[in-house]
């Protein structure tokens, strides 16, 4: 098992696969994805939405950073109980420019949030946002928790630079939520080889 599944945080505890405070103050989870259901695809990301509304069941306040072109497509009215902040972000060819605008775009809308509100954890559930959200997470001294979804960590199809990236994001993490035992096992792949 990997150093970054074993939790020893001890303001968070783990519990049926959501996370809780120790505490009866009200917690701001920011909430980042790229994956969120949208008036023209109503079942992007739903499994994202719905551990939003567990998150948000438990008593969090939760704020959504969210990433992608169809950002002017997430129904405020369909997700009225929710804060969203956009994540403007456009791709270079350059690989190397790519992840900087990356970085650079999603903290500027950190910044943004913490303008507004004080952020007491970071969760991310895609790749694409983890990574920066990681650093930002080291500058901050905020925790964060990545959800793991995505195949291509499971089918071991990460590039050299990804996989870097992953890595990074597999030691940084205050815990990682992976949604299989399958999953898991390559997470720990991409932890011990790379």
């Amino acid at each position: 098992m990997c150093k970054a599944f074993l939790f020893t945080n001890e303001i968070l505890d783990l519990k049926n696969g959501i996370f809780f405070f120790n505490t009866m103050k009200k917690k701001n989870v920011l909430m980042l994805t790229d994956w969120y259901p949208t008036k023209n695809n109503p079942i992007k990301g739903n499994f994202i939405k719905e551990q939003i509304e567990a998150i948000r069941e438990l008593g969090y306040n939760c704020l959504i950073g969210y990433r992608n072109d169809d950002f002017h497509e997430v129904n405020p009215v369909y997700n009225k109980n929710y804060q969203f902040y956009e994540c403007n972000y456009n791709k270079s060819k350059i690989p190397f420019w790519s992840v900087m605008k990356l970085f650079f775009s999603v903290w500027k809308m950190f910044k943004l949030v913490k303008k507004q509100h004080e952020i007491d954890l970071i969760h991310t559930h895609t790749f694409s946002v983890a990574f920066p959200a990681s650093i930002i997470s080291k500058i901050m001294g905020i925790k964060h928790i990545h959800t793991e979804h995505w195949s291509e960590i499971l089918l071991k199809r990460l590039n050299k630079i990804d996989a870097f990236k992953y890595k990074f994001i597999l030691k940084n993490a205050a815990m990682l939520l992976p949604v299989s035992k399958e999953l898991k096992k390559s997470m720990d792949y991409y932890y011990k080889n790379h």
